[in-house]
């Protein structure tokens, strides 16, 4: 029995595309060690897709038509599996990609109106909580936890999940009965004028949801304008951020998939050797749970056939992951109730402040 595997293996994103093929083997050894699927070896087969859309297509291609597997999990990189999951759909072989994006798998969804989902691609899949949900996650956690009830949102208009972040932040923020008294883009070229809209805002916390480079810029442009304001990131302010942001984000709040120090994480770090409370290992960790649904949906299908394993993946309930049990979203094949960890910048360090905090359905987007 073959899964499936493409990731940037050459080109800019490498790092994490070589985490993600390792923490995959390291879960397909783990089945093969104990007997495999039904007393039938799994084989994991990578290929290099870089960061390209069509090399993605091409390798997810392969694997489904040449290669035969039962299912290929997709790339890291946001952008790639766009255009990988009507390719998917047309062979019938299930996607189940590690991008954060929404859109992969709800291709009817508008980055500025995060509420209406639409339908999903039956034959894609996500294996962690998306982007939409990790914003409205960040929301939910500052109202529940830092008291927050005025917010402002810093966001790149030019880069569509940026926007998607930041207005799933704000559809979060309202239901939970907060004020959204800022909503700026982050234009690089005039962050005076950014400032000045910050400060007039009043808002008690901001929300900047950009990529590493630009969101360190902006948080260097609040502290500055605005020294008590809480600041409140998305996966972006994970490792390098501390570094590059220095004492600018010192303090700040953001959201990741998976946080280094959760027990679960024991099963990944072990065997990947010394890893250190700041190497999230998010894409390794993505793509072990990417591999146990796999494995689990054939399980409950008795069988490899892909059309039959996408059936499972959509009927998925308790499936068993590093950090305990996942249910897929029919309606939307997105993980139902999805578990975030919350994590801190403090003195130049990272520190779990909750590393599995569950977003219930009614802080979801399109829930």
């Amino acid at each position: 029995m073959r899964i499936g595997i493409y990731a940037d293996l050459s080109s800019t994103g490498a790092g994490e595309g070589a985490d993600a093929v390792r923490g995959a083997t390291l879960r397909v050894n783990l089945a093969n060690d104990a007997g495999g699927l039904g007393g039938r070896r799994v084989e994991l087969v990578p290929v290099d897709a870089r960061q390209s859309s069509a090399d993605a297509v091409r390798a997810f291609s392969k694997l489904a038509q040449q290669e035969g597997a039962c299912a290929v999990i997709g790339a890291v990189a946001p952008g790639v599996d766009l255009a990988v999951s009507p390719v998917a759909e047309l062979s019938r072989v299930p996607l189940v990609t590690l991008s954060m994006d929404d859109r992969v798998v709800l291709p009817d969804l508008l980055p500025g109106a995060p509420d209406r989902t639409g339908g999903a691609r039956r034959y894609a899949f996500l294996a962690q909580a998306s982007a939409a949900q990790s914003a409205s996650a960040m929301a939910a956690y500052a109202a529940e936890r830092l008291a927050v009830s005025r917010y402002a949102t810093l966001y790149d208009a030019a880069r569509p999940l940026s926007v998607l972040q930041a207005r799933s932040f704000e559809s979060a923020v309202r239901r939970l009965r907060g004020q959204v008294v800022a909503s700026v883009p982050l234009a690089e070229t005039d962050l005076p004028a950014v400032a000045a809209s910050l400060q007039k805002s009043g808002a008690e916390a901001v929300y900047i949801c950009a990529m590493t480079e630009s969101a360190a810029r902006a948080a260097r442009v609040v502290r500055e304008a605005a020294p008590s304001m809480l600041l409140l990131g998305n996966r972006a302010w994970g490792p390098p951020m501390a570094s590059i942001g220095g004492a600018a984000v010192n303090g700040a709040w953001f959201t990741v998939p998976y946080a280094p120090d959760d027990p679960s994480m024991r099963d990944l770090g072990r065997p990947m050797a010394a890893v250190s409370p700041d190497d999230f290992q998010v894409s390794a960790a993505s793509a072990w749970d990417a591999v146990s649904l796999i494995l689990a949906a054939v399980r409950k299908a008795g069988t490899s056939n892909p059309a039959r394993v996408r059936d499972a993946l959509e009927q998925a309930r308790g499936f068993k992951t590093l950090r305990g049990t996942f249910d897929m979203e029919r309606s939307t094949h997105r993980p139902l109730n999805p578990v975030v960890a919350v994590m801190r910048i403090v003195d130049g360090a990272y520190l779990t402040d909750n590393p599995r905090y569950v977003l219930k359905g009614s802080r979801t987007p399109g829930s």
